[in-house]
């Protein structure tokens, strides 16, 4: 006889069988399991597990419990369902039911940028990026509105379109995985100018400036990676256009500036303004660096060409009126200003002589750039000469390597003419880029004989301010 309190000891045996509404699922799709009971009329819940992870706790109606989830992650589930049993019914435990979830492919169009421009008769290199958790992606397909211009099987996912006109385009690349989900990225919208075009922010023709020495700003529509010059002077691009070039000298009387845009493909276009100096100024303000990565630190220094006296100096890092420090002391150096946000900034320097009179003013401008936005830009010219071998033009992959190693490339590439189309799918993909002020070297891993193989790519900034590959 049972003490009293100590209740009834369940005694029935219970079998609990598990269905699921599909063996398939896409992610994020609700996927229903249905856990039976049999057993002396059996009343309590049924705890659902996936593997040893508990989902949900289920009460039994009807001697069934029924589970409705779409949290499950991509990849294949052993799903169980655990009755846990009442004052006559023993627990028993289902049969695993295995589950397959198939995740959507990411996609992305990596090149062109959005709002990039392009001159006429334009190649477009389109170049996406796409992966499948859990799975692998059968295709990546290139369209310009509507329009279908290529499917690619294999990574790396890359297009060259040619003879583009003037106009505004839209394109998108879409995903299918080998479980047939479909992704499609989000437009990017580019412009085909039929010349680059350049404004300048603070100078008009025929403006008469009090100084030897200048900083040009404007903006500009050009390729991603072109550069602008001043007589010879490389100045910087910002990524939303915006350029400058600091320390343009200047001869006493007239000059004639001439703005050079320089384009990946070698292409010049210039404008000429011209400017008259009237005066030599007693002071020259110099930054070091005037870009980077950020954090940028920036050293600057001021020359006092004159001997000029002067009662104290004031910088202002951000140039908008905020005194970053004041110096009383006769050494012109003005010490350093560190950037963490990317953007273009002036830095504004004055001199005031002893009467409270500012004497002086200057500024320079500073480039930080966004590490991300670096990183894109180098990889999309790696990308970018894939693009052109696939199509087999040769003279198109050559603009973006180094002179150095022009001749030597156009021997390996003609070369190998007949076969660059397969050979492009076999130079595998870049990886953990090391990027510097003028240097970059990324690792290219390729799969031969079954297993990954490490290269290096290297890409430097040339004199005229073009970032092209040097080694690989």
């Amino acid at each position: 006889m049972a003490k009293i309190g100590s209740g009834t000891t369940p005694t029935a045996t219970t079998t609990t069988s598990l269905t699921t509404s599909t063996g398939v699922v896409s992610f994020g799709t609700p996927v229903t399991f249905t856990a039976s009971v049999t057993g002396a009329s059996p009343t309590g819940s049924v705890v659902f597990y996936d593997g040893s992870t508990l989902l949900q706790s289920v009460a039994l109606v009807s001697t069934q419990a029924i589970l409705t989830t779409s949290t499950l992650a991509a990849g294949t589930h052993s799903i169980t369902a655990r009755y846990t049993g009442d004052t006559e019914n023993l627990p028993s435990v289902s049969a695993p039911v295995a589950v397959t979830v198939n995740a959507y492919p990411t996609v992305s169009l990596t090149s062109p940028a959005n709002n990039a421009y392009f001159i006429a008769p334009a190649t477009i290199n389109l170049i996406a990026q796409a992966d499948v958790t859990g799975g692998s992606v059968s295709k990546v397909e290139f369209y310009r509105g509507t329009n279908l211009l290529a499917t690619v099987t294999s990574s790396p996912y890359v297009f060259s379109g040619t003879n583009v006109q003037v106009g505004k385009y839209s394109f998108t690349a879409k995903a299918t995985s080998t479980a047939g989900l479909v992704t499609t990225s989000t437009p990017v919208t580019i412009a085909v100018l039929s010349a680059p075009v350049i404004s300048l922010n603070n100078l008009v023709n025929g403006a008469v400036i009090a100084d030897d020495n200048l900083t040009v700003t404007g903006q500009v529509k050009a390729p991603a990676n072109s550069s602008i010059s001043i007589n010879g002077i490389v100045g910087s691009i910002g990524s939303d256009g915006r350029f400058f070039v600091n320390n343009v000298p200047l001869v006493p009387g007239a000059n004639t500036l001439t703005i050079t845009i320089t384009t990946p493909d070698g292409k010049l276009t210039t404008q000429t303004i011209q400017v008259t100096s009237s005066a030599k100024a007693p002071f020259v303000f110099s930054a070091s660096p005037t870009e980077g990565l950020a954090p940028l630190t920036v050293n600057f220094t001021l020359m006092n060409r004159n001997n000029v006296a002067f009662a104290r100096i004031e910088l202002s890092c951000l140039g908008d009126g905020t005194i970053t420090r004041t110096l009383t002391a006769p050494s012109l150096a003005l010490g350093a200003c560190t950037y963490t946000t990317p953007g273009l900034y002036k830095a504004k320097m004055r001199v005031i002589n002893a009467q409270k009179q500012v004497i002086y003013t200057s500024y320079q401008a500073i480039n930080v750039k966004s590490a991300s936005d670096q990183d894109a830009m180098l990889q999309n010219v790696y990308y970018s000469m894939l693009a052109q071998l696939k199509v087999k033009n040769i003279n198109g992959a050559l603009n973006y390597v180094t002179g150095g190693v022009r001749d030597k490339y156009n021997s390996a590439f003609t070369a190998m003419q007949t076969s660059l189309p397969t050979i492009v799918d076999q130079l595998g993909t870049l990886q953990n880029g090391v990027l510097g002020g003028d240097m970059a070297e990324y690792v290219v891993v390729r799969n031969q004989g079954g297993a990954n193989k490490a290269f290096l790519l290297y890409l430097i900034r040339g004199e005229d301010g073009i970032w092209r590959i040097d080694g690989m």
